[in-house]
């Protein structure tokens, strides 16, 4: 098992004014000692506070708007009575979106060994629309997070 990270604290909500560097998921961690630091890294610390945070906001609650002190109300999958912002419904739209691109990329029948090679056909395909389908599923204050490149601006897309 993992170590947990030493201090809880609440994930930094980034800031639209702030510039950041925004770099393309590399491999980092190749043996032993990259291992040890990024179980030591902030990047770490970040993830498991957000694996918290999701856990802890699925936790029943009291319901206030009933009496009684032993009514818990849990949060139920696809719940009518919980409010959706608008990001968050494109969101979910983005994601079927890409969940029916498969069609375009039916999983291979053929051996699996190192994993389903039609994967890596979703995967090119998604590559390939993926700043058109942010454009079209999220709106631009989310999409126009400037950022330094090289010398000069660039957004998260």
């Amino acid at each position: 098992t993992l170590p947990l990270p030493r201090t809880s604290h609440a994930l930094q909500i980034l800031d639209n004014a702030s510039t950041h560097t925004f770099q393309a998921p590399a491999k980092r961690i190749n043996d032993g000692e990259d291992v040890q630091f990024f179980l030591s890294s902030r990047a770490y610390t970040d993830i498991v506070a957000f694996m918290f945070q999701l856990n802890a906001a699925m936790f029943p609650r009291k319901d206030t708007a009933r009496t009684s002190a032993f009514h818990t109300r849990t949060w139920q999958l696809r719940d009518d009575n919980i409010p959706f912002s608008n990001t968050v419904i494109r969101l979910q739209e983005l994601l079927k979106r890409l969940e029916n691109m498969i069609e375009e990329a039916p999983p291979d029948t053929g051996p699996r060994r190192f994993g389903n090679v039609s994967f890596r056909k979703w995967y090119a395909m998604v590559e390939e629309r993926i700043s058109g389908l942010l454009e079209e599923y999220l709106p631009p204050e989310v999409l126009v997070h400037e950022a330094q490149h090289n010398g000069k601006g660039k957004d998260a897309q």
